[in-house]
């Protein structure tokens, strides 16, 4: 059986990913609808702010898209 301490970093994994598909789906989102210009420098404290998320899940999301040339 898992110990209390597997089960919440597990727990805790699930969630920050789910956490990064929703900011990378957003700013996906952004840069098709073109609110995010081609080559425009994206501030990640800005966008973090924004979306009401720290730094961590925005760089996650950001680099998604990088590795998927978006």
């Amino acid at each position: 059986m898992s110990s209390n301490g597997d089960i919440r970093e597990n727990f805790e994994r699930r969630r920050k990913r789910s956490l990064v598909v929703e900011v990378r789906d957003e700013l996906e989102r952004m840069i098709l609808c073109g609110e995010v210009g081609a080559g425009e420098h994206l501030n990640e404290y800005t966008l973090a702010e924004q979306m009401g998320v720290s730094r961590a899940p925005v760089r996650e999301a950001a680099r998604s898209l990088e590795r998927d040339v978006l």
